[in-house]
């Protein structure tokens, strides 16, 4: 029994370090911030040969990315939205899109369906923001293929419209609200040539403490770890330049696939270029969600990570151990008491919410890092109340498990239901739509603050 105990606590050990050391380095960096590009540098691009896409020959050529001293002079971007019914705070967060300082952008969005019930928010957001107008450009998707999600048509068909003046692209959904720097953060750092794409990362801070609201944050606060040793990339932390977009595979995958972000990396490489982690670019949503869906949207975030990034398998292993971790003391500790051990099944148990307690501690501290971050650059605070923290310290397990259990049913699963369109897929570019309809049609009712 002694070698037993030992064995678990150096693995227990072990598995304490592995967390803990990643969280500081990035508790750090969130704390640390980066330092900006200097204003007025330009940066020439290294040409490389040319390569294509779906339907477009791009020819590399010598790039300048500008990163200005003056308002005028910004690189020209173009923001990308695909909108399939109204999130819950769609109305705000579309007007934080229009209220952002940045001088020179577009806004390109591509509606599912001209009933859509998002069309008529934004046609009032339209309106109410007339001086704004211009920079809009509104169109209703045309082709639903059926061997591609959706938001990959929709992305599709703005980048095959989308002219040279364009330098860089990015991605806006209906759940973020957006500070007003949001494109300049992405603009300084695209002036380095070596850097192919930005980094950032979804911050959930929801209005009520509801199990399934407090999981996702949870899973979010894990999953932020992750993505950024991994370099996995979330859409609206993500700019690219559009002549790599065209000149890269993504155009390619897009038409075959299901997401546009989780590509990215594997297009970017091949590139011969980099992605680079902006701190800043940490994106709330005040949204909240039943435990169900949690479970649903946690499941299609692991699923898009198995069809499309190379580090799937390291993913899966560290979600194995580390629910090993978590629950097996707890397991030994109900095995000893049923075998009428009770002393060493209390060391068991005590080893097991040492560990709980570790956990904790973890999720709080990330959280603390991100919320003063958030707070700087004016973000309201979510204050943690003392009936809140047992519900945050109680959904832990919970969020473990649902985890694992989403990672064990994503390796298997061979198909997805995703804003009420079923997609099948048996491969990343083998996929199929089974049937097209209106989201006006799908609308499940909800919370006026759920998640879609």
């Amino acid at each position: 029994m002694i070698y037993l105990k030992l064995v678990f606590l150096v693995s227990l050990s072990m598995a304490t370090v592995m967390e803990w050391i990643p969280i500081l380095v990035y508790v750090f960096t969130l704390r640390r911030g980066r330092s900006s590009t200097p204003a007025g540098r330009n940066v020439p691009e290294s040409s490389s040969a040319s390569q294509y896409s779906t339907k477009h020959e791009v020819a590399a050529k010598q790039e300048v990315v500008t990163v200005p001293e003056v308002e005028g002079d910004w690189p020209k971007f173009c923001i990308m939205t695909t909108l399939r019914g109204a999130d819950p705070r769609i109305a705000k967060n579309l007007q934080s899109v229009l209220d952002l300082d940045y001088p020179n952008f577009e806004w390109h969005l591509v509606i599912d369906h001209k009933d859509d019930p998002s069309h008529e928010i934004l046609d009032q957001v339209r309106q109410a923001n007339s001086a704004h107008a211009q920079r809009l450009k509104v169109q209703v998707l045309r082709d639903r293929n059926p061997r591609r999600s959706l938001l990959c048509s929709s992305f599709l068909q703005i980048i095959e419209n989308l002219d040279d003046s364009f330098e860089l692209v990015t991605f806006w959904d209906g759940d973020m609200l957006v500070r007003p720097d949001w494109l300049k953060q992405m603009a300084r750092v695209m002036a380095d040539p070596s850097v192919g794409g930005t980094l950032g990362n979804r911050w959930y801070m929801p209005a009520t403490n509801q199990w399934g609201s407090l999981c996702r944050f949870i899973w979010n606060v894990g999953a932020v770890i992750p993505m950024w040793a991994m370099q996995i990339p979330w859409s609206g932390g993500l700019t690219m330049r559009l002549s790599d977009v065209r000149r890269s595979t993504l155009m390619q995958s897009w038409s075959t696939g299901l997401v546009e972000d989780a590509p990215t990396k594997k297009a970017i490489t091949e590139l011969g270029k980099r992605m680079h982690f902006v701190p800043e670019l940490l994106v709330v949503n005040r949204e909240d969600i039943t435990l169900g869906h949690c479970f649903q949207f946690i499941l299609r975030q692991v699923l898009w990570t198995r069809l499309y990034h190379p580090n799937w398998p390291l993913v899966m292993i560290g979600t194995s151990f580390f629910t090993a971790a978590f629950f097996s003391p707890a397991l030994v500790a109900i095995g000893l008491v049923c075998c009428g051990y009770q002393t060493a099944a209390i060391w068991w148990a005590v080893l097991f919410l040492a560990y709980w307690f570790s956990q904790f501690a973890a999720v709080l501290t990330i959280d603390s890092a991100a919320q003063g971050l958030l707070t700087r650059h004016g973000e309201e605070s979510w204050p943690w109340g003392r009936g809140c923290l047992i519900r945050l310290f109680l959904a832990i397990p919970l969020t473990q498990l649902a985890y694992f259990a989403a990672t064990l049913k994503c390796s298997f699963v061979r198909s997805v239901d995703w804003r009420g369109i079923q997609y099948t897929f048996r491969g990343p570019h083998d996929v199929r739509m089974t049937e097209y309809r209106p989201y006006l049609e799908t609308t499940i009712a909800r919370k006026s603050n759920d998640s879609l």
